[in-house]
Protein backbone atom coordinates (compact mmCIF):
# COMPACT_ATOMS: atom_id res chain seq x y z
CA UNK A 1 0.00 0.00 0.00
CA UNK A 2 1.33 3.78 -0.68
CA UNK A 3 1.63 6.20 1.22
CA UNK A 4 -1.10 8.28 -0.23
CA UNK A 5 -3.61 4.74 -0.34
CA UNK A 6 -2.75 4.33 3.15
CA UNK A 7 -4.03 8.20 3.91
CA UNK A 8 -6.81 8.30 2.02
CA UNK A 9 -7.93 4.83 4.31
CA UNK A 10 -6.66 6.48 7.46
CA UNK A 11 -9.59 9.65 6.69
CA UNK A 12 -11.89 7.43 5.60
CA UNK A 13 -11.76 8.32 1.44
CA UNK A 14 -11.13 4.93 -0.03
CA UNK A 15 -12.08 4.94 -2.91
CA UNK A 16 -10.79 4.41 -6.50
CA UNK A 17 -11.73 6.94 -7.94
CA UNK A 18 -10.12 9.25 -5.70
CA UNK A 19 -6.51 7.58 -5.90
CA UNK A 20 -6.94 7.64 -9.23
CA UNK A 21 -7.88 11.27 -9.57
CA UNK A 22 -5.19 11.69 -7.50
CA UNK A 23 -2.35 9.57 -9.27
CA UNK A 24 -3.26 11.96 -12.34
CA UNK A 25 -2.82 15.32 -10.38
CA UNK A 26 0.12 14.18 -9.18
CA UNK A 27 1.93 12.85 -12.58
CA UNK A 28 1.10 16.57 -14.10
CA UNK A 29 2.60 18.06 -10.46
CA UNK A 30 5.59 16.16 -11.10
CA UNK A 31 5.91 17.43 -14.71
CA UNK A 32 5.25 21.17 -13.69
CA UNK A 33 6.75 21.10 -10.08
CA UNK A 34 10.42 21.80 -10.12
CA UNK A 35 11.40 19.87 -7.03
CA UNK A 36 10.29 16.86 -5.86
CA UNK A 37 6.74 16.35 -4.22
CA UNK A 38 6.85 15.67 -0.72
CA UNK A 39 3.90 15.76 0.81
CA UNK A 40 0.19 15.61 0.14
CA UNK A 41 -2.92 16.43 1.73
CA UNK A 42 -6.68 16.97 1.00
CA UNK A 43 -9.09 19.88 2.49
CA UNK A 44 -12.47 19.08 3.56
CA UNK A 45 -15.60 20.10 4.78
CA UNK A 46 -18.54 18.85 6.73
CA UNK A 47 -21.56 19.24 5.42
CA UNK A 48 -23.98 20.34 7.91
CA UNK A 49 -26.25 17.19 7.76
CA UNK A 50 -22.38 15.49 8.75
CA UNK A 51 -21.37 14.31 5.26
CA UNK A 52 -17.76 15.14 5.03
CA UNK A 53 -16.57 16.72 1.55
CA UNK A 54 -13.66 16.02 0.05
CA UNK A 55 -12.68 19.56 -2.20
CA UNK A 56 -9.18 20.41 -2.72
CA UNK A 57 -5.78 18.44 -3.07
CA UNK A 58 -2.54 20.04 -1.87
CA UNK A 59 0.71 18.32 -3.51
CA UNK A 60 3.69 19.91 -1.35
CA UNK A 61 8.13 20.40 -2.08
CA UNK A 62 10.20 22.19 0.10
CA UNK A 63 9.45 25.29 -1.68
CA UNK A 64 5.97 24.86 -3.74
CA UNK A 65 2.59 23.87 -3.12
CA UNK A 66 0.08 22.87 -5.92
CA UNK A 67 -3.24 23.15 -5.29
CA UNK A 68 -5.96 21.46 -7.49
CA UNK A 69 -9.18 22.70 -6.42
CA UNK A 70 -12.61 21.05 -6.91
CA UNK A 71 -10.02 17.80 -7.75
CA UNK A 72 -12.31 15.06 -8.15
CA UNK A 73 -14.81 17.61 -10.30
CA UNK A 74 -12.25 18.82 -12.72
CA UNK A 75 -8.61 19.66 -13.53
CA UNK A 76 -7.29 23.44 -11.86
CA UNK A 77 -4.18 23.73 -10.45
CA UNK A 78 -1.88 26.32 -9.32
CA UNK A 79 1.28 26.32 -8.53
CA UNK A 80 2.62 28.66 -5.87
CA UNK A 81 6.27 29.60 -4.20
CA UNK A 82 5.78 29.53 -0.68
CA UNK A 83 9.81 29.09 0.43
CA UNK A 84 10.49 31.36 3.32
CA UNK A 85 7.37 33.86 2.44
CA UNK A 86 4.58 32.84 4.89
CA UNK A 87 4.14 36.19 6.88
CA UNK A 88 1.15 34.68 9.18
CA UNK A 89 -0.10 31.31 9.91
CA UNK A 90 -3.66 32.09 11.49
CA UNK A 91 -5.12 28.46 13.23
CA UNK A 92 -8.56 28.08 14.47
CA UNK A 93 -9.77 24.51 15.66
CA UNK A 94 -13.13 23.19 17.95
CA UNK A 95 -12.57 19.72 19.77
CA UNK A 96 -8.76 19.24 18.72
CA UNK A 97 -5.95 19.41 21.27
CA UNK A 98 -2.90 19.27 18.95
CA UNK A 99 -1.84 15.47 19.86
CA UNK A 100 -4.86 13.13 18.85
CA UNK A 101 -8.23 14.15 16.74
CA UNK A 102 -11.22 12.76 17.65
CA UNK A 103 -14.38 12.10 15.03
CA UNK A 104 -15.42 15.74 16.52
CA UNK A 105 -12.05 17.78 15.65
CA UNK A 106 -11.72 20.44 13.21
CA UNK A 107 -8.80 22.37 12.13
CA UNK A 108 -8.73 25.13 9.85
CA UNK A 109 -5.48 27.31 8.52
CA UNK A 110 -4.86 29.92 6.49
CA UNK A 111 -1.34 30.82 5.50
CA UNK A 112 -0.65 33.92 4.30
CA UNK A 113 2.26 34.79 1.68
CA UNK A 114 3.93 38.12 1.61
CA UNK A 115 3.80 38.37 -2.35
CA UNK A 116 0.44 37.72 -2.57
CA UNK A 117 -1.47 38.85 0.60
CA UNK A 118 -4.94 38.48 -0.52
CA UNK A 119 -4.21 35.10 -2.13
CA UNK A 120 -3.95 32.84 0.85
CA UNK A 121 -3.15 29.12 1.32
CA UNK A 122 -6.34 27.62 3.23
CA UNK A 123 -6.31 24.18 4.65
CA UNK A 124 -9.29 22.86 6.63
CA UNK A 125 -9.69 19.12 8.19
CA UNK A 126 -11.84 17.47 10.11
CA UNK A 127 -11.38 13.66 12.34
CA UNK A 128 -8.40 12.09 12.17
CA UNK A 129 -7.38 14.92 8.99
CA UNK A 130 -6.23 17.33 11.80
CA UNK A 131 -3.91 15.07 12.35
CA UNK A 132 -2.17 15.00 8.93
CA UNK A 133 -2.85 18.79 8.68
CA UNK A 134 -1.02 19.59 11.77
CA UNK A 135 1.73 17.10 10.95
CA UNK A 136 1.75 19.60 7.14
CA UNK A 137 1.67 22.64 9.25
CA UNK A 138 4.83 21.69 11.81
CA UNK A 139 6.54 20.05 8.77
CA UNK A 140 6.62 22.45 5.50
CA UNK A 141 4.86 25.98 7.10
CA UNK A 142 6.40 26.53 10.50
CA UNK A 143 9.97 26.30 8.71
CA UNK A 144 8.75 29.09 6.29
CA UNK A 145 7.50 31.34 8.49
CA UNK A 146 9.63 34.77 7.73
CA UNK A 147 11.51 35.99 10.33
CA UNK A 148 10.56 39.99 10.70
CA UNK A 149 14.05 40.12 12.50
CA UNK A 150 15.84 39.18 9.33
CA UNK A 151 14.45 41.63 6.64
CA UNK A 152 16.76 42.78 4.33
CA UNK A 153 16.81 47.13 4.66
CA UNK A 154 16.39 49.06 1.55
CA UNK A 155 20.37 50.00 0.47
CA UNK A 156 20.19 53.83 -0.35
CA UNK A 157 22.93 54.93 -3.01
CA UNK A 158 23.87 58.47 -2.99
CA UNK A 159 26.08 60.12 -6.35
CA UNK A 160 27.57 62.98 -6.53
CA UNK A 161 28.90 65.02 -9.17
Amino acid sequence: MTSIEQYLAAIGAESEGYLERINTILRVATEICPEKIQGFFISELLQPEGERLFDNLFLISDSYIIEARSFLAKFDTDITYYRNSIININTTFEQYNFTRATAKSKLNIRCTLEKRPSDSIVMLATGKNCDYLKRIVITYFKPNLKDPKKEQKPTTLTLSA
